[in-house]
């Protein structure tokens, strides 16, 4: 019987989380920003209960990551689960083209 009234609770808030923002946000949290702009927000990391062994581990796991400086912005989920995304690499070449005597600039993403 406990069961039965624990799987019907369970529907409601599923149901009610689904169709109210507020409720969702009150049942399952929000997503908080771990990281911004490759710097680690402490505060935030300590509030999710996360040490900074914790915190290392995860880029590592989300992305391969050995530093939080490659990363623009790390987020805790809703769920638990850390995300991130990576700060993109830009870098300017020149090449000489040696008949015309021009240089030309490349700009490369990655």
């Amino acid at each position: 019987m406990a069961g039965l009234v624990l799987v019907i609770l369970h529907e409601v808030f599923a149901y009610a989380a689904a169709r109210s923002p507020r409720f969702s946000v009150l049942t399952q949290g929000k997503p908080e920003r771990l990281a911004k702009d490759g710097r680690p927000g402490w505060k935030a990391v300590r509030r999710n209960h996360l040490s900074e062994t914790n915190f290392d581990e995860s880029l590592r796991e989300a992305a391969n990551l050995a530093d939080p400086a490659q990363a623009e912005t790390v987020t805790m989920e809703r769920n638990g689960s850390v995300t991130l995304v990576k700060r993109r690499r830009t870098g300017i070449v020149d090449v000489d083209v040696r008949d015309g005597g021009q240089t030309v600039r490349l700009i490369v993403d990655s």
